[in-house]
């Protein structure tokens, strides 16, 4: 099957393609998924990897979205040809996967994903939910990558409403979504959306991706249009939410209160021996 086992590689290779990162300070047992957005190289996905890896305490299997063709020229007239030509193939894409997801969603999906990443991770959930080392499983999606997931959430959802299966708990972080729709009715999946106040990406959602959150989770972050993982990566609320649910979240220590007279600048009274109103001020002259 393609894309099994789950390879311990530095950059991936191939559309698909799954992989595990490992950040030093990263937990055994702990781990979550990455799905990426566009226009990621195989560095750029490795990063954000050991990146998320670091920040969350947790492994991460890093599952591929490849951006075009993953063609690559060291000319630069074809440096430049090959960079429109993957922004014009990942547009497509994302076209093909927002059209299938929209006809998931009314109940006439195909029985098959086109997209390669799609596959895998409805392949990875089919294969290793069952055995997966924390649950609920944690997938984070970025931009794409949320197409990608909802696409395999339906078709998972589906297999396991069809043969009446006891699936495991899943848990998605929904990072700068486009997905119009979600397949929280299932009863075990459950999304929580964070995204920029201007992101232009968001929008494609009809927003649904904000006031759809399952149970009132996530939030938007920021006021920012940064669309970037790597400044969503900036978020506290984000980053201690994934944390939480991964069972890697360890409280800030606690703080003393101070002393009342020190927090408002207060001297305190000097201690006399006799009240003030009985001190009694010697006559002038004397």
């Amino acid at each position: 099957m393609p894309g099994f086992p789950i390879k311990h590689t530095v950059f991936p290779s191939k559309d698909g393609e799954l992989n595990l990162y490992t950040h030093p300070s990263a937990k055994p047992g702990k781990r979550l998924i990455y799905v990426n957005g566009i226009l990621n190289s195989p560095r750029d996905h490795q990063k954000t990897c050991i990146h998320l890896s670091e920040l969350t305490g947790c492994e991460v299997v890093g599952v591929y979205n490849q951006s075009g063709t993953g063609m690559k020229s060291n000319s630069f007239p074809k440096w430049i040809a090959a960079n429109v030509s993957n922004v014009v193939i990942d547009l497509v894409q994302c076209a093909q996967d927002y059209l299938d997801l929209g006809t998931a969603a009314l109940g006439m999906g195909l029985p098959y994903l086109r997209n390669a990443a799609s596959s895998s991770l409805f392949d990875l959930l089919l294969f290793k939910g069952a055995t997966w080392p924390i649950k609920p499983i944690c997938i984070v999606a970025h931009s794409q990558g949320n197409l990608i997931t909802s696409n395999a959430l339906f078709l998972y959802s589906a297999l396991v409403h069809k043969y009446k299966v006891n699936p495991p708990a899943i848990h998605v972080f929904s990072v700068a979504s486009p997905a119009p729709s979600w397949p929280t009715e299932a009863g075990f999946i459950s999304v929580g959306n964070y995204w920029h106040r201007y992101d232009p990406v968001t929008g494609l959602s009809a927003n649904r991706n904000k006031r759809g959150s399952s149970n009132g989770q996530g939030a938007m972050t920021t006021y920012s249009s940064s669309h970037g993982m790597d400044t969503y990566l900036q978020d506290t609320q984000l980053v201690n939410a994934i944390r939480i649910k991964a069972g890697t979240y360890v409280p800030p220590p606690a703080v003393k209160p101070k002393d009342p007279a020190v927090m408002f600048n207060k001297v305190p009274p000097m201690p006399f021996t006799r009240p003030i109103a009985t001190l009694k001020r010697p006559p002038f002259g004397r």
